[in-house]
């Protein structure tokens, strides 16, 4: 399954969030990555992500699809992304 995820959690988690998340998506900018996930990773992925979050102040929101082409990117100004060769 194609994903979009983004989350936004208090700054002294953000870097430990981020690079268990560049271990299992690809970055695209800030606090948002992309990729494909199965079923069993997703749900190892809300397992491992909960130990993360405050689930009073954090959020995690994972957008799915099973098409990847249902989305089209396009970008305005710099790119921060490196996506070369990834549908999207």
């Amino acid at each position: 399954m194609h994903c979009i995820l983004v989350y936004d959690v208090h700054q002294k988690r953000v870097a430990k969030l981020h690079r268990y998340m560049q271990k299992k998506l690809y970055w695209m900018q800030n606090s948002t990555f992309a990729g494909e996930l199965s079923d069993h990773q997703k749900k190892l992925l809300f397992q491992d992500t909960a130990r993360f979050l405050d689930q009073e102040n954090d959020s995690l929101i994972l957008f799915l699809t099973r098409d990847p082409l249902a989305w089209r990117r396009t970008v305005l100004g710099y790119d921060k992304s490196a996506l070369d060769g990834v549908l999207l």
